[in-house]
């Protein structure tokens, strides 16, 4: 059986973290090994579907850091080189930048596959390689797969990379976990509503689930709950489940918007807690310019909740939900006023927010598994091996 290397920054909860948590439980014909920076509350996850799991011990998770430091790049490099050689990895499977950056270096000195599954715009977040040193730091050379979006594919093979390399083959990529993620009402949850003071007859919960940092969307929604004060409509708590490095700027922002009262923060709670605070959340909102996905929006769909996000000029969120039946499907030009105009009516309709939410939930259970995803996953990767 093939030996695998999941190499991740961080066990956090995050979209990236818990996608590829699914797939790895499902890949049989593997057996997995996790190394990773950054301990997380996802630790004890990753440790039951690894065979053994290892910390390293960087100086930075700045890229640049190691630039001018080749003593502290050894260092990460030699650790993770000895993990491979001593476990007999054939494989590293990579997500964030800094993981596929030591990922192609390890491959420069030792015979084994690099892939990278790649869960966000790369010429957004990643400009560093993707745009500006491109062609004069060719990871992609030292790459033998790509997975991702399509949109996000096209973006690289634009830029060069072999089409090759690039796994179409999973579609939209669109799934989440329905055993993890699924309608429930019990008395649990109406009294961590209580808890939390959300004032639910009255109120309509507004959630973001994820974590907080400085490529997430979060800073789009609370634009549009200045457009809700604006219309003067103050019956809705804005309910965050999270944690991260911008939690600070972001209550400062809601405070300068006089929203910090109309807001609650519960901080990072564990992953198979989640659901709970879903049930009490009515509508999830992801707002971008152009989003790819979202797996929080995932995830609340499949709680039976209802879902908020922007359909772009890729018109990718299109693709998994339907406006007005599964969800609702915003412009980007007018993205905070429309969705503030949908959460005054919902509030105003609550059995037009139940039927939207039971009918994602329904399609979420039908369309969103993680089994396809993870068996082409794995078919791909065995094929790559056998090279």
């Amino acid at each position: 059986m093939n030996s695998v290397l999941f190499l991740i920054e961080r066990l956090t909860i995050g979209g990236q973290q818990t996608y590829m948590l699914n797939i790895l439980q499902k890949i049989p014909n593997f057996n997995v090994y996790t190394a990773f920076f950054i301990d997380g509350p996802l630790r004890k996850n990753f440790d039951e579907i690894s065979i053994k799991s290892f910390k390293i011990n960087p100086d930075s998770m700045n890229l640049k850091y190691y630039a001018y430091r080749p003593w502290a790049f050894l260092k990460v490099l030699l650790m993770i080189r000895n993990i491979v050689k001593e476990e007999n990895i054939k494989l590293i499977i990579t997500n964030g930048f800094l993981s596929y950056f030591f990922g192609c270096m390890v491959k420069l000195i030792v015979n084994i596959k690099v892939v990278r599954f790649i869960g966000a715009d790369l010429v957004r977040n990643e400009s560093f390689h993707f745009v500006k040193r491109f062609h004069k730091f060719p990871l992609h050379k030292l790459t033998d797969l790509f997975f991702g979006y399509e949109d996000i594919l096209k973006q690289i093979e634009c830029k060069g990379v072999n089409k090759a390399k690039l796994v179409y083959s999973l579609g939209n990529l669109q799934a989440v976990d329905t055993n993890l993620f699924f309608p429930m009402k019990d008395r649990s949850t109406d009294l961590l509503a209580t808890k939390l003071n959300l004032d639910r007859p009255n109120n309509i919960i507004i959630g973001w689930h994820g974590r907080i940092h400085y490529d997430k969307e979060i800073m789009h929604t609370i634009e549009m709950l200045k457009v809700l004060k604006i219309k003067k409509f103050n019956q809705f708590k804005f309910l965050i489940v999270g944690d991260g490095a911008t939690i600070h700027d972001i209550k400062k922002e809601l405070k300068q918007a006089g929203l910090f009262e109309k807001s609650v923060f519960t901080g990072m709670v564990s992953y198979f807690d989640i659901n709970k605070y879903y049930s009490i959340t009515d509508v999830e909102v992801l707002l971008d310019y152009d989003p790819i996905g979202g797996s929080h929006v995932r995830e609340a769909m499949a709680c039976g909740k209802c879902v908020i996000t922007t359909n772009g000029k890729s018109g990718f969120q299109g693709t998994w939900i339907e406006n007005e039946r599964t969800g609702y499907l915003v412009s980007p030009q007018n993205m905070y006023e429309e969705t503030a105009d949908i959460i005054i009516k919902l509030h105003k309709n609550k059995e037009i927010l139940k039927e939207i939410g039971q009918n994602g939930s329904t399609y979420a259970k039908k369309y969103l598994s993680f089994k396809n995803v993870a068996k082409i996953f794995e078919s791909e990767c065995i094929s790559i091996l056998r090279q």
